[in-house]
């Protein structure tokens, strides 16, 4: 592996590596046959023999090997240092993922905002389960974990490529959701029960 690759997939472990770059990670067997089922730019893939270790990891590898000559081999013990997870699946892939905006979101749906969700693996959860109900988006406000965080994209299991997933202020989409007259609707946990 290159040095430069090592220090790209470096950076975009921290935020302002990823919002600098506009790329993100995207960790795991699952979340790779996402990206690539989605047809999302590849920039690198870092691929461990691990990876071949069962049947799916080999035709995962065979599936990256015909979209991308971004392929790159890694020993198991790289991966294990570059990943973000503890028991790395012998796949890392930097993505260059869809920058949604609002105007994204199709009319008439529902959306789902999320205010000051702090904790990555909620908010991805929230995000697949937006995907799993038919939510036509998902706004994070200010407070929010950020949505290509590693921990994020690998909870949403690829929502992220099949619906709009975005960060605004609650201004911005105040405005938009007046312009389209949208009804808003919010929820807390120490409010009244209705």
């Amino acid at each position: 592996m290159t040095g430069s690759i090592r220090t790209l997939v470096r950076d975009l472990a921290r935020r302002r590596g990823r919002e600098r770059r506009g790329l993100a990670l995207a960790e795991g067997v699952r979340l790779v046959e996402e990206v690539l089922a989605t047809r999302q730019p590849l920039r690198a893939v870092l691929v461990a023999p691990a990876l071949e270790a069962t049947p799916r990891g080999q035709a995962l590898k065979a599936a990256l090997a015909a979209a991308t000559p971004a392929l790159e081999p890694v020993a198991d013990a790289e991966l294990v240092e570059l990943a973000q997870t503890e028991h790395p699946q012998g796949v890392l892939a930097v993505i260059e993922p869809r920058a949604w905006r609002l105007d994204d979101i199709p009319a008439g749906r529902t959306i789902l905002v999320l205010d000051a969700v702090q904790d990555p693996g909620n908010v991805g959860t929230m995000l697949r389960s937006a995907l799993a109900l038919g939510a036509g988006g998902v706004v994070a406000l200010p407070g929010t974990a950020e949505l290509l965080n590693p921990k994020v994209l690998r909870a949403a299991m690829g929502a992220h490529f099949r619906l709009p997933a975005l960060a605004a202020d609650g201004p911005a989409l105040l405005d938009w959701a007046a312009a389209r007259a949208l009804p808003v609707w919010g929820a807390t946990m120490d409010g009244l029960p209705i």
